[in-house]
């Protein structure tokens, strides 16, 4: 995990661009992005929604799923071979898949491929991971963004990057959509018929109406944010975090997207302003766990502070744990280090432990080690 510190020509780049600004962790949300395309005005193919007909080019590995039959749960992930993260993240599809068969069955779809050789790309790419993608394998039935299922599937579900899986329930309905790292326990917990339906569908409700507020702030910020990106252009970034400032006293409704960037660019320009920034985030936006991780692991990660507020990286890291009910493993990773850095050791390895066994079947073998040398220190610093 890293800080965004660094990032914050990025930050600049993407305000140009006009592109959403909310604040993720890398490793729970790393993927790679759709080919540009005009942005979306709002999905059609929400949790709750039927799910469409599978539709492919050719099947590569494994049986032909012509429909889904009832009682039967369903995968659909979508992937690409040029997808860095989406090669990490096959061994554990291949994973999940053995552990839930005869109840779950996996399909990968190979979308957004670049030429008219895509066909024998994949099947040379299947035929390579051998074992290690065991579970039914198709290409859509055109390379690009034309194909079937990546207008069906992903762009009816404002879907803009890979992997992305959906979860079909027994009774043919889109259950979930995410992230395939993120999905074990929804999928656990629909198998076992535990899911709770009407809570998902209302949370994706809330999450479209988030996109939909968040592509008429990106007008906004199109046609009024010029001076805002000059200034990080120029590396001016006291100015950057008053012209955003400005603009929020106009348009409140803006504070998800640009108080993340107002944080990065006053740790650059003012640090104490940038913990006041923090604190008031924790207030407007502890239901919103990726905001409030970011924020903790920042303080906690970037070395150049010259004075990191630990008590607000706690904090925040709180927030998300509460957010998250203390079932996502990155999440408490962060508030374990948050935990050391406030004075308690033993605390800290409690949660880290919590959070590396949480993490062990969706995260990759680096991030692990990562975790359990973390842990190591905090260990060593028990009395």
């Amino acid at each position: 995990m890293k800080s965004i510190l660094g990032s914050i020509s990025l930050a600049a780049l993407t305000l140009c661009a006009g592109l959403s600004l909310a604040v993720v962790p890398a490793a729970a949300q790393e993927g790679a992005a759709a080919p540009a395309k005009e942005a979306p005005k709002g999905p059609s193919l929400v949790v709750g929604s039927q799910a469409p007909a599978i539709k492919v080019g050719k099947w590569v590995k494994g049986q032909e799923v012509k429909e889904f039959q009832s009682g039967m749960t369903y995968v659909v992930e979508f992937w690409a071979t040029w997808c860095g993260p989406c090669r990490k993240v096959i061994p554990h599809m291949t994973e999940l898949a053995k552990q839930h068969a005869g109840k779950v069955t996996f399909v990968g779809v190979s979308v957004w491929e670049n030429d008219e050789e895509y066909v024998s790309e994949v099947e040379k790419f299947v035929a390579k991971m051998g074992e290690k993608m065991d579970y039914n394998v198709a290409v859509d039935d055109k390379f690009g963004q034309g194909g079937t299922m990546a207008k069906t599937w992903m762009e009816a579900a404002g879907q803009e990057g890979i992997p992305a899986a959906f979860i079909v329930n027994a009774a043919g309905q889109i259950a979930w959509i995410g992230h395939p790292g993120q999905i074990d326990q929804p999928l656990e917990q629909i198998v076992a018929g535990k899911w709770d339906m009407v809570a998902a569908v209302n949370e994706s409700k809330k999450q479209a109406a988030r996109a939909a507020e968040d592509r008429a702030n990106q007008e906004i910020l199109q046609t009024e944010g010029k001076a805002l990106q000059e200034a990080f252009m120029t590396g001016n970034y006291g100015k950057a975090a008053s012209e955003i400032e400005t603009l929020l006293g106009k348009h409140p409704s803006m504070s998800r997207m640009l108080r993340p960037v107002q944080f990065m660019a006053l740790l650059r320009s003012d640090e104490t302003k940038a913990y006041g920034v923090a604190r008031a985030m924790i207030a407007e936006f502890k239901d919103d766990p990726m905001v409030m991780n970011q924020i903790s692991w920042t303080i906690l990660d970037t070395k150049e502070l010259k004075s990191p507020d630990f008590a607000v990286a706690y904090d925040a890291a709180m927030a998300a744990a509460e957010a998250t009910k203390q079932e996502d493993g990155m999440i408490l990773d962060t508030l374990a280090l948050a935990t050391f850095k406030k004075g308690d050791a033993a605390k800290a390895v409690e949660i880290a432990t919590k959070a590396i066994e949480l993490s062990r079947k969706s995260l990759d073998a680096d991030t692990i080690a990562e975790m359990e040398a973390r842990l190591a220190e905090f260990k060593k610093a028990v009395k």
